[in-house]
């Protein structure tokens, strides 16, 4: 049977970091807002997105193009009021 002492590391895992390694600290700078990105303009996007994606499937569920569009056109709306809401003061304050 071969002895497989080895003395040096195997990979690059098993190597000890150096003590003054030069890496950014992972802490973020600033402290989250405290609502956490639970705003009403959030809120209100993803339900009309969610409706736009039912609507859309189905469409795909049942072959019809024009219901695929609708949900496509759906999404779409709920962005822009999603965005608009943000700029009227609803969303995430910004910083």
């Amino acid at each position: 049977m071969v002895d497989q002492h080895v003395d040096t590391p195997a990979t690059a895992v098993d190597q000890p970091v150096p003590a003054a390694a030069s890496r950014p600290s992972e802490v973020p700078l600033a402290a989250a807002p405290a609502n956490e990105g639970k705003t009403v303009a959030a809120w209100t996007t993803v339900a009309i997105v969610v409706l736009g994606a039912i609507v859309a499937a189905l469409g795909v569920a049942s072959g019809q193009v024009w219901l695929d569009w609708t949900g496509a056109a759906i999404i779409l709306v709920g962005l822009v009021v999603g965005a608009f809401m943000r700029r009227a003061g609803y969303g995430q304050p910004r910083r």
